[in-house]
């Protein structure tokens, strides 16, 4: 296809929706997510700090971000997901390259439900949380899905700022990921290795 796949995640995370984009998880060692972070994110991959790779690979579940190398690998076989669920996807591993910004070593977990949790709020202000939740492939990704959608409805993340979930807000959603198997080598405990940029 030819495509500039660092100008599109750029594009993506410099769209006014991920205004919407704006809260926290955990009391203390807070990760903040927020659209302002993800601008950073896009400033990161546009000076080639942070690299994008397309990646088709069978090992990966949809994308993939390696903070050591700082890179994220993206799936961008577009007939396999569409437009929007890349730009989901493209949302979901920058806040995991957000992390790495920051140089905030946090739970695997934790970082991945935030990062559900931006890619549902993107979808739902692109009207298509529920459409994506339905192309999903396997019923366990669909349900880490219901899960993010959930905290957002419950939260009301679509229309609030600076919203501080607990542990116990986002369970429901760590579980779901935990009993998905492309999430089998994150434990509850295992923190990841976000080294800063």
């Amino acid at each position: 296809m030819g495509r500039n796949w660092a100008e599109r995640c750029v594009q993506v995370l410099r769209d006014p929706a991920l205004d919407a984009i704006d809260f926290c998880i955990g009391l203390t060692n807070r990760l903040q997510v927020d659209g302002a972070g993800l601008r950073i994110v896009a400033g990161h991959i546009e000076r080639g700090d942070i690299r994008v790779v397309p990646d088709n690979s069978d090992d990966i579940h949809g994308g993939r971000y390696v903070s050591r190398e700082n890179r994220m690998h993206l799936r961008t076989a577009i007939d396999d997901i569409g437009p929007i669920l890349l730009d989901g996807l493209i949302v979901h591993e920058a806040v995991h390259a957000l992390m790495d910004v920051r140089a905030k070593r946090v739970l695997s977990l934790r970082n991945e439900a935030a990062a559900y949790t931006a890619q549902a709020i993107f979808l739902a202000k692109n009207t298509y949380l529920d459409g994506a939740i339905k192309r999903e492939k396997t019923e366990k990704t669909r349900a880490i899905m219901r899960a993010a959608q959930a905290v957002v409805e419950r939260h009301k993340l679509l229309t609030r700022k600076g919203v501080r979930l607990s542990r116990t807000d986002v369970l429901p959603l760590i579980e779901a990921i935990e009993a998905h198997p492309a999430y089998d080598d994150h434990k509850r405990s295992a923190r990841g290795l976000e080294d800063g940029i």
